[in-house]
């Protein structure tokens, strides 16, 4: 009975027409699992501002969107779960990937604060922080290589690759969602 939606997140206006036209068809919105997201590996000096924008556009503000999207909904139905997922990068971060790991821990924070603030409303606030996952998440990433400059970015982004896809597989971190969404008060 789980329905899924794919949206451009960083278009705010279909975003919130997709979350209207989905709460019209449904009636409500029981549930909010985000998972989009983006990476690159890129030595900090040399990282286009638009590159950093669009990444936390994908990986965080368009998290923020989403979530205001649900509230009353979920306020009206007298409870809600929102899950987002997030990483180990966000307490471990990641070499070459800066933004990445902050995006994830800015995440993290959110998680935590929404939660507080929407635990009165029987909405709770899950982020989800899976290790290295099995996914083609992996051959997305951006990668900018200098190696005279950076002769580790290689080393640094061939183990991140190995240890994705010696990761978790997809099932595992499904199977964990679906737990934190049948708790009657699920972990932050």
């Amino acid at each position: 009975k789980v329905k899924n939606y794919i949206v451009d997140v960083i278009n705010i206006d279909n975003l919130k027409k997709t979350i209207e036209e989905i709460e019209k068809k449904e009636k409500k919105i029981d549930a909010l699992i985000y998972s989009a997201g983006c990476s690159m590996a890129v030595p900090l000096e040399y990282t286009k501002k638009s590159e950093y924008s669009y990444l936390f556009d994908v990986n965080f503000f368009s998290i923020v969107e989403s979530i205001k999207g649900v509230i009353n909904g979920m306020k009206q139905n007298k409870k809600g779960r929102i899950i987002i997922i997030s990483s180990l990068g966000s307490n471990i971060p990641i070499a070459y990937d800066t933004f990445y790991s902050a995006s994830k821990a800015a995440i993290d924070t959110l998680a935590f604060t929404s939660n507080l603030e929407l635990n009165p409303h029987n909405i709770y606030v899950t982020s989800v922080l899976p290790g290295g996952t099995k996914t083609f998440f992996t051959y997305k990433r951006k990668i900018k290589r200098y190696p005279k400059e950076y002769p580790s970015l290689n080393m640094a982004v061939k183990s991140l690759e190995k240890m994705e896809q010696k990761g978790n597989r997809p099932e595992k971190v499904a199977k964990c969602v679906y737990k934190e969404l049948r708790k009657d008060k699920p972990k932050i």
